[in-house]
């Protein structure tokens, strides 16, 4: 018995109160079904598999045979996790309501497209954002400001993994490290950002004439200046990725994750 097979059987087959309970999450990741549809026909090599993908139990069960997670074992383990990732975007969605304030909304909507955007679940897509929409806030950034710079590095973190080959959080930490001052992580991929290069970057977009008067905020935008600047190439390299195998298990991988988060909610 596939792997397919097993996981309908599992689901909808053996258990009709998960069956009635599947109906409703169905109807909320239906959207997913139908863009995991449109992603796979990017790809010639992977479109014939990844069109015959329609609703969210289609979802599940692809992104099983995909990523050989078909191990998830009993239906109780399944729900167990679901209603765990459940929780934790919960806990995700009050951080974020509690760094975001009125632009909640906005970031919740973004995240729920992060899945096929930048390959992260909406935990992770909102979780990333708001560490760094709460690093910004620190730095003396203004709201509206730091939720755009959030959003706008978390896709940079994306598109610099995808260009690299590295995953997305591995980048993101690589970021976060060069708003503190710490670049050596990000030389991997930035060569020539470095201390100095950043207070020359701050002076020219400040009009200061002394490195000393520069404030951490200050710092912080001339990092991100040169980090939009020298990784210029690499904008938009997850979405032309998204087609390709490893893009398209990132987004399957991802798309998994929120639907388990939409099972354990219903």
């Amino acid at each position: 018995m596939s792997s397919q097979t097993t996981l309908k059987a599992v689901l909808i087959g053996e258990d009709r109160s998960l069956s009635r309970t599947m109906k409703g999450a169905s109807k909320s990741v239906k959207g997913v079904g139908d863009d995991m549809d449109r992603t796979g026909k990017k790809s010639g090599k992977l479109g014939g598999g990844f069109g015959k993908l329609g609703g969210g139990v289609a979802i599940l069960a692809g992104a099983v045979g995909s990523l050989a997670v078909g191990a998830m074992g009993s239906m109780v383990t399944f729900m167990g996790d679901s209603v765990q990732a459940a929780s934790d975007l919960n806990q995700t969605l009050s951080k974020s309501s509690a760094i975001f304030g009125d632009s909640t909304g906005e970031i919740e909507a973004w995240g729920s497209t992060a899945y096929k955007n930048l390959g992260l679940s909406k935990n992770e897509a909102i979780g990333a954002a708001a560490s760094f929409g709460d690093m910004f806030l620190q730095l003396g950034f203004a709201k509206a400001k730091a939720t755009d710079m959030s959003t706008s590095v978390v896709q940079l973190a994306a598109d610099f993994g995808a260009f690299n080959n590295l995953p997305t959080a591995e980048v993101a930490d690589m970021i976060s490290a060069a708003f503190r001052g710490e670049y050596d992580s990000l030389q991997r991929l930035v060569p020539n950002i470095n201390a100095a290069r950043v207070e020359t970057e701050a002076l020219a977009m400040t009009g200061k004439k002394n490195a000393k008067e520069l404030t951490a905020q200050e710092k912080a935008a001339a990092t991100l200046a040169i980090v939009q600047k020298d990784g210029a190439k690499a904008a938009g390299a997850f979405a032309k990725e998204s087609g390709e195998l490893s893009g398209s298990q990132a987004i399957l991988r991802a798309a998994y994750e929120d639907v388990k988060a939409e099972v354990g909610a219903a």
